[in-house]
């Protein structure tokens, strides 16, 4: 079977289209997987980071509460220091019970992590209470 330049043309004009429409199906999709990354990025992984950054700042000052404690010269500056420390232990505590509950429908990684900090803090809680 012999094909003319009419028939010839027809099959060339097919497979362009063919390609195009392959391709533009492959785009698609690969967008829609890229949109699926970064909503996961900034729904669950940013607030970790920002709750992680919160964290920093908490251990800052629980070890700056810490040192005033031992540097207090009189029983009120002791006290005031005392409760100071006792405050951002709580801090801690709460932010940590926070990042433990994720939101519904999501896996949180950092579990480990989480209970790892709990072992941590909860020393420093219970001589606090003592």
């Amino acid at each position: 079977m012999r094909l003319g330049i009419r028939g010839k043309l027809v099959i060339a004009v097919g497979a362009v289209i063919t390609m195009t429409m392959l391709a533009g199906t492959v785009s698609w999709e690969t967008y829609r997987a890229v949109e699926r990354l970064m909503n996961s990025i900034t729904r669950q992984t940013m607030p970790m980071v920002v709750t992680a950054l919160k964290l920093s700042d908490m251990g800052r000052r629980l070890t700056t509460e810490a040192a005033a404690l031992e540097a207090a010269k009189s029983a009120s500056e002791q006290q005031n220091h005392y409760q100071g420390l006792g405050r951002s232990i709580e801090q801690i505590s709460e932010t940590l019970d926070h990042l433990a509950s994720p939101p519904p429908a999501s896996e949180n990684a950092a579990s480990g992590d989480l209970k790892a900090a709990r072992v941590l803090i909860h020393p420093l809680r219970t001589s606090l209470d003592a």
